[in-house]
């Protein structure tokens, strides 16, 4: 008879223990979904701000009057940048920079941006470089 008290007792344990740690809320998965949902659509809206082609027309620091005329190309997280030739890129936005990966190669580049105006201005980091940078 002890031994049935006690097999009971611990089957009785083991079921509140295992329904602990269960999930009931049925709305964790929604919540987390929406959640999800919301950042990837945050990202897309930083991301579009930069959509479109932008043309360098004043640069400031070395080799100013090189980048004047440079085209940078925004498509989702794609970036190319031309001048004579092309470059591709892979961007991701952080917030206050930039930072973009040269396709087939190990190069990471980072720029801080800011938009003033209707202008997009480029720091690239380490350098003394600006760029600013008209919509097309």
């Amino acid at each position: 008879m002890k031994k049935f008290v006690l097999s009971i007792f611990a089957l009785v344990f083991v079921l509140f223990t295992l329904s602990a740690c269960g999930n009931s809320d049925k709305n964790s998965d929604a919540t987390n979904e929406n959640d999800t949902k919301i950042e990837n659509d945050s990202k897309k809206e930083n991301m579009s701000k930069f959509e479109g082609t932008w043309l360098i027309v004043k640069a400031e620091g070395s080799m100013a009057d090189l980048n004047e005329g440079t085209k940078y190309i925004f498509e989702g997280n794609n970036l190319t940048i031309e001048k004579g030739f092309a470059n591709n890129f892979t961007f991701v936005d952080n917030g206050s920079s930039i930072v973009y990966k040269l396709d087939g190669n190990d190069s990471e580049f980072e720029a801080m941006y800011e938009f003033k105006d209707d202008q997009l201005v480029l720091n690239p980091k380490n350098s003394d470089q600006f760029f600013y940078m008209d919509k097309q």
